[in-house]
């Protein structure tokens, strides 16, 4: 009996298990399904036939059709992305998404601070820096002391300071029975880059290394606590230079050398001075002296009005001896845009303040001239977020549509909203009485100010940020732009045109891998060629290239926010274009010189500095990192949110976070209003 109730219960275990699997085989084949198989995508947009067929779609439709796709895709999906295209010359929307959402755009400031010194200054304004001082004798002899007097020449270098010697010889001086005489602002009077050259070469093992320090001055004194050993140990070469106060006049420029130095190497460091007037009438009267002129006295610091004052009691006047002026300000902004200078950028931003409000040059009241100048292209100064001339910041927002009224407004395809600009302000003290100095700047005969800003954007492919990125691209020579780069921030801005038509756009994305700072790239290279193709679309059709009521060609990119797009062939040519990039710039984190290096922080290249030196290692922005690395390690002080962004700056993305869910989704572009 037992026998047989086992003999039934087998079985019946074997039926349950027989079912048991009939059942749940479908499943486990279901989860294996759902594992291998991908999911069903939407229809892909073959980017290249549509741009190819124009006749098959509206042109503006197919452009909207591609930006979304772009916008879309896999590539920018990191990250936060606003995109605004608009016809440049009549505000028509063609495409728009997170249009008025507040971003960091890194050095798309520059539009804004170069627009806002051509507003104020004028394109043919130049520095002029003038060595002044009492007319010399017969014998060549100049009772009392030459004073240089400069307006903060951003480009004015040691070279220039030997050529007012040699104009000082031309003019038959022997003599100066004074010395030279200098106020002691930091920025007006200086050298655009006041710095020191220490050269440490390691001599016998255990002796200290020799050290020579360039300009060799009087005022300099070498501390070497330095040693020579047989193999590099820490710690390591350490070099220092610290102004040393005195009684008086009596200050001391002290460079102190420690660590260790192997036999037979040289180091080469690069110290700013901080009593930056001080230092470069120093190496003034170093030239004079080694032109061949007797100077009796030394340097002392005065303010100008007290100079002409004591000449004055003396029954004398200050004369010209010497004068250097830069290239016209429509020049230099060139040297801002295309290369991305932050330091030039924002010393003009400070020249700005100086001549909008009077004073000595001062960033900030540049900023507060920016922010002033905004009004004009039709934005509230309370809108956008802003604190330096060149971009170099994490505190900054802008919105792309904000971008692209700067960028039409001060390319002139847009009309301004405010009076035309103010007479420069006199420069920190000029002379006004008797015209004994003459304008230290003054505007040229020729005032070209949207001629000059456009002339000043990177030609995609040609020069600039944009000549490497695309030497392959149809865009080369047609589009006029200006990059931006931090970390986590990648920005483009521009302009193109076809056969007379002409687009504006702005690319912003933010909170992308800072090493997939080329992929973001090559999306946005993506966008700025289906605008070309858009262009010639619209050229071959005879048409406008504007949408018919319905088309739904100005359509913002909410329809397709979770849709991947991109082809696989484009996705392996942005991987093929980001490998190109990689390889054309050696793989290094910070890429080319005219590029990351000028927009991500690192130490500026002395490229304002015309008497040929070498970066002066100094990081060119409050807390960016001297040792070149990404703007993300820059340290304003304050906390730092979980994004490595400051917690004011992450705070506003909140605030913009809360207001984009309240409005909902991406919506349709908007008629453009009459202030577009």
């Amino acid at each position: 009996m037992a026998l047989m109730y086992s003999k039934k219960m087998g079985r019946l275990s074997a039926v349950v298990a027989l079912v048991t699997v009939a059942i749940g085989a479908p499943a486990s084949a279901d989860r294996r399904a759902r594992t291998t198989v991908p999911p069903p995508r939407r229809p892909v947009i073959d980017l290249r036939r549509t741009a190819a067929a124009p006749g098959d779609q509206d042109p503006a439709t197919a452009l909207a059709e591609q930006l979304r796709a772009i916008w879309a895709g896999r590539a920018l999906r990191r990250g936060t992305t606003a995109m605004y295209v608009v016809d440049a010359h009549t505000g028509e929307p063609l495409f728009a998404v997170h249009e008025d959402r507040p971003l960091n755009p890194a050095s798309n400031v520059k539009l804004l601070s170069t627009a806002t010194a051509l507003h104020v200054l004028g394109p043919g304004w130049r520095y002029v820096t003038q060595l002044v001082g009492p007319a010399p004798d017969a014998a060549g002899t100049i009772a009392g002391d030459v004073y240089l007097y400069g307006a903060g020449d951003p480009t004015f270098g040691r070279r220039d300071l030997d050529r007012f010697a040699e104009e000082l010889v031309a003019l038959g001086i022997r003599r100066i029975d004074g010395g030279v005489a200098v106020s002691d602002l930091p920025i007006r009077d200086a050298l655009a880059h006041p710095t020191l050259t220490v050269r440490v070469r390691g001599g016998a093992v255990g002796e200290p290394p020799i050290v020579d320090v360039e300009p060799a001055l009087p005022i300099v004194e070498v501390v070497n606590a330095a040693t020579t050993v047989r193999r590099r140990r820490r710690p390591p070469l350490s070099v220092s230079a610290e102004v040393v106060e005195a009684a008086g006049d009596a200050r001391r420029l002290l460079v102190r050398v420690s660590g260790a130095v192997r036999p037979g190497h040289t180091r080469t460091a690069r110290r700013r001075v901080s009593a930056g007037a001080w230092f470069t009438a120093h190496v003034l009267r170093a030239a004079l002296v080694e032109a061949g002129i007797d100077v009796r006295g030394g340097v002392r610091t005065v303010d100008l009005d007290s100079y002409v004052a004591e000449l004055a009691a003396r029954g004398r006047l200050p004369i010209e001896l010497a004068r250097r002026a830069t290239r016209p300000l429509g020049e230099l902004i060139a040297r801002v845009n295309k290369p991305s200078n932050n330091f030039l950028a924002d010393r003009i931003t400070a020249t700005v303040g100086a001549a909008r409000f009077g004073g000595p040059p001062s960033l900030d009241r540049g900023v507060d001239a920016m922010r002033e100048w905004l009004r004009r292209a039709g934005v509230e100064p309370d809108e956008v977020v802003v604190d330096t001339g060149s971009g170099l910041s994490y505190n900054t927002r802008m919105s792309t549509r904000h971008i692209v009224r700067i960028l039409r407004t001060a390319a002139g395809l847009r009309s301004a909203l405010a009076p035309p600009a103010p007479e420069p302000a006199p420069i920190a003290g000029r002379l006004r009485a008797g015209g004994l100095i003459r304008p230290a700047a003054s505007r040229g005969a020729k005032d070209d100010r949207a001629g000059a800003f456009v002339r000043s954007l990177a030609i995609a492919g040609v020069d600039g940020t944009l000549r490497r990125r695309y030497a392959r691209s149809p865009l080369r020579g047609i589009l006029r732009g200006k990059t931006g780069t931090l970390t986590s921030v990648i920005a483009l801005a521009g302009l193109v045109e076809v056969g007379g038509r002409e687009v504006a756009f702005a690319f912003v994305t933010n909170g992308h891998r800072h090493r997939r700072r080329n992929v973001v790239r090559f999306e946005h290279r993506r966008a700025a060629e289906r605008i070309l193709d858009f262009l010639r679309a619209a050229r071959e059709a005879g048409g406008s290239g504007e949408p018919a009521p319905g088309a739904g060609g100005a359509v913002a990119a909410g329809d397709a926010a979770g849709a991947n797009t991109t082809s696989p062939a484009a996705s392996e040519a942005a991987a093929e274009t980001a490998d190109d990039d990689r390889a054309e710039d050696g793989g290094a984190a910070a890429e080319t010189a005219d590029d990351d290096r000028a927009e991500n922080g690192g130490a500026e290249a002395e490229t304002a500095d015309e008497d040929g030196g070498a970066a002066d290692g100094e990081a060119n922005a409050p807390g960016a990192g001297a040792d070149g690395a990404g703007a993300d390690r820059a340290d304003d002080g304050g906390a730092y949110a979980p994004d490595g962004r400051p917690h004011d700056a992450a705070a506003v993305d909140r605030r913009a976070a809360d207001a984009a869910r309240s409005a909902g989704p991406p919506r349709a572009v908007p008629q453009p209003s009459a202030a577009q």
